[in-house]
């Protein structure tokens, strides 16, 4: 190995590090976001209608959603499998409005991760598959998994989990 990919490994190694102490200090102030901007909300429930596809139905539609998003192509593992065994665990007892979505570039790579854990595709009317990466394209979600919770045609807060709050946020949503 070269000296030059020697130090860029350890400098990569040294900003996780210190990422996570920050997290560490304060990880809900980087894990939960109020969103107070009007047209941010408008804005972010129609891409999370767009997302739904018509999932929702007409007498939800001004009630209280909650919408989880997992990328499974792009989040760690850990988060992603805490997330996606919290839907399926959680799956019988989904309450009117909430919805998990299982996000990924391709329907390939979706089947692939439940084929190498030994599962069955999940989706049933609450937990659908983007194998578009819509959720992506939408800014919804990048790295982690995201929660939106709404009301009234309007996204109000988001929630991104890392890998030090993905056990609460988790049961925030479920709750």
């Amino acid at each position: 190995m070269s000296n030059k990919l020697i130090l860029l490994i350890c400098i990569l190694f040294a900003s996780c590090i210190r990422q996570q102490d920050y997290e560490k200090k304060d990880p809900r102030k980087k894990s939960t976001e109020a969103i107070g901007d009007q047209h941010q909300q408008d804005s972010l429930f129609k891409n999370i209608a767009t997302l739904l596809d018509g999932k929702i139905k007409p007498d939800e539609i001004g009630d209280s959603i909650a919408i989880l998003i997992i990328p499974i192509d792009a989040a760690c593992d850990a988060c992603r499998d805490k997330a996606i065994d919290s839907v399926l665990e959680h799956r019988s007892k989904f309450k009117k409005g909430h919805f998990a979505i299982i996000s990924a570039n391709g329907l390939k790579t979706i089947k692939a991760y439940f084929t190498s854990r030994n599962m069955q595709d999940p989706t049933d009317d609450r937990i659908i598959l983007d194998h578009q990466n819509v959720a992506f394209k939408e800014q919804l979600v990048y790295i982690r998994p995201t929660a939106y919770y709404c009301y009234d045609r309007k996204a109000y807060k988001r929630v991104t989990s890392n890998s030090i709050t993905v056990k609460e946020d988790l049961q925030l949503f479920f709750e």
